[in-house]
């Protein structure tokens, strides 16, 4: 679970809620709890990333290409591998259902 920056695309200032089990990413409003939406691929598809561990956002304090990058990490292959990646906003995309 993470705080998204308020330029992450349709989810800026989102409470993001990664879920093991399915491996989507859920957005609920930070202030209210409301529920925004989930991720999405680049076909508007629901984002789904298997063995989804963990979610965070980089801090200020890093030297990073993009502060908006939201990385995860994941045990693909029934837990017997690590992945490490990035998801970043589609700035042509509304990414909110």
């Amino acid at each position: 679970m993470t705080l998204a920056p308020s330029t992450f695309g349709a989810f800026g200032g989102d409470i993001l809620v990664g879920n093991f089990g399915s491996g989507r990413i859920n957005a609920y409003e930070a202030m209210s709890g409301e529920f925004r939406g989930q991720l999405r691929n680049t076909d508007g598809d629901v984002l789904t990333i298997a063995g989804l561990w963990g979610l965070r956002f980089p801090t200020t304090s890093l030297n990073v290409t993009d502060p908006n990058a939201l990385y995860f990490t994941a045990g693909i292959n029934k837990e017997a591998d690590g992945l490490f990646g990035t998801l970043t906003p589609n700035p042509k995309k509304d990414n909110a259902k």
